[in-house]
């Protein structure tokens, strides 16, 4: 995002002067194309006046000089006047200025008559020019040289006026090219202040978001430590329980075993008290195998190796017998083999759930449900306890951690549900792996 809004103002800082450059490089030229076209109008136009004036120049002397030879001179200088004149001529109609267009074809009809009138001059015999030549020059020539003149100027004009005008259109453009520039800068500092005031609010929205995240990390971190204090203290307690099982109770009635095996041998003359004695050894045997398996089975049930249903059922009854407190299992028919993880993670997920209401919600009963639909095994344990506060089910304790934990490393979902009715319910969801088949386990 910071990098999109700085890229965004360079391009926004750089946009009016692209603009500015690009109108620029047309409007230059444009200019210098008028004033090069005005210059080679005037300059053609002045060229024909001036060869227009050494028509002129070439028919009086024609006139005044009597050689009898001095025609074809006179006529030659005549022709090449002429020719430049039709060039300059053609110059002019290339030429842009289309009011002086206008008034070309005027001029061009009457030099053309100029000329015609003016040819036969050259032809005159010395008397002729004589008595001709005054008359000539007024009454012939120098009419129709002035007006040859006045249409070179009016074309002279009419081409100024034309060039005059475009540059002035040319001028209202770069004024409205400096209007539409300013526009264009304002709305360029007006985006450029939006996309900076967005690309700000996103930073600061970006680093309260990361502190949020700190802070949050932070209070993981120590509730991570805090809660592998707890399971420490957990493991600690559990080995302490099981070595003063071990010490009290299964070494105890070891020590017995072995004490009443050696008053045994005293007694080989005494059936009935070696009778008596014997059995008291037995009980003592028999008592210490179910102290064991009771250590076993709180390690690892065997009695999942029957399925989950039984084993859970055999949970609930054990749990009654023990805490006074009646749990019912019910499962759906649908509900078949799976594989040992999921066994073990639901079974103790239940045990979990069973000792958490005895120890915390008050609850007077507590049901088991187990369904499977679709590849998917889902088990709730509902209390008609307390429930539960919102702050202790987000926060959790070491035992919710725990289930959670089980879970998630079968992709599955634990969700703890407390409605203001009072009760909790622990709702687990796990999917099932397929068999070969295709159908789930």
């Amino acid at each position: 995002m910071f990098l999109l809004g700085i890229g965004s103002l360079l391009a926004l800082s750089f946009l009016p002067g692209l603009v500015v450059l690009r109108r620029t490089a047309t409007i230059y030229p444009e200019i210098h194309r008028l004033l090069e076209a005005q210059r080679e109008t005037q300059r053609h136009l002045a060229e024909v006046e001036r060869h227009v004036y050494l028509v002129s120049i070439t028919v009086r002397e024609a006139l005044l000089d009597s050689s009898a030879t001095s025609g074809v001179m006179y006529r030659a200088s005549f022709e090449d006047n002429r020719r430049e004149i039709q060039r300059h001529l053609a110059e002019l109609r290339r030429l842009p200025a289309q009011e002086g267009k206008v008034a070309l074809p005027k001029l061009e009809r009457e030099l053309d008559g100029y000329f015609e009138a003016i040819a036969h001059v050259f032809e005159w015999t010395p008397a002729q020019r004589t008595g001709r030549a005054v008359f000539f020059l007024r009454e012939q020539q120098r009419p129709r040289r002035r007006t040859i003149i006045a249409i070179a100027d009016e074309i002279s004009r009419l081409t100024e006026a034309s060039y005059s005008r475009q540059l002035d259109q040319m001028n209202q453009g770069q004024l409205q090219f400096a209007d539409d520039s300013r526009r264009v800068i304002a709305l360029a500092f007006f985006l450029g202040v939006l996309i900076a005031g967005l690309t700000i609010a996103r930073i600061v929205h970006l680093e309260e978001r990361a502190e949020r995240q700190r802070s949050a990390t932070e209070r993981a971190e120590e509730e991570l430590r805090s809660l592998s204090t707890q399971l420490m203290h957990a493991q600690e307690e559990e080995r302490r329980t099981i070595s003063r099982e071990l010490h009290d109770e299964v070494g105890q009635i070891l020590t017995g075993v072995r004490m009443g095996l050696g008053g045994l041998s005293r007694l080989r003359d005494n059936p009935d008290e070696f009778e008596r004695q014997s059995a008291e050894v037995k009980s003592l045997a028999e008592q210490a195998l179910r102290t064991v398996r009771d250590l076993a089975v709180g390690l690892r049930p065997s009695v999942l190796d029957l399925g989950l249903v039984p084993a859970l059922q055999w949970l609930a009854r054990r749990f009654s017998s023990y805490s006074g407190l009646p749990v019912t299992v019910h499962a759906e028919p649908t509900v078949g083999e799976m594989p040992e993880n999921h066994c073990i993670c639901i079974y103790r997920v239940v045990q979990e759930c069973l000792t958490n209401a005895v120890k915390h919600s008050g609850a007077k009963s507590v049901r088991v449900d187990i369904g499977q639909t679709d590849g998917m095994l889902e088990v709730a344990v509902r209390d008609d306890g307390i429930g539960i506060s919102p702050t202790r089910a987000v926060k959790g304790g070491l035992g919710l951690i725990g289930m959670e934990e089980r879970v998630r490393e079968l992709s599955g979902t634990l969700r703890v549900e407390s409605p203001p009715s009072g009760g909790t319910a622990i709702v687990v969801r796990l999917s099932l792996p397929e068999l070969p088949d295709g159908e789930p386990s």
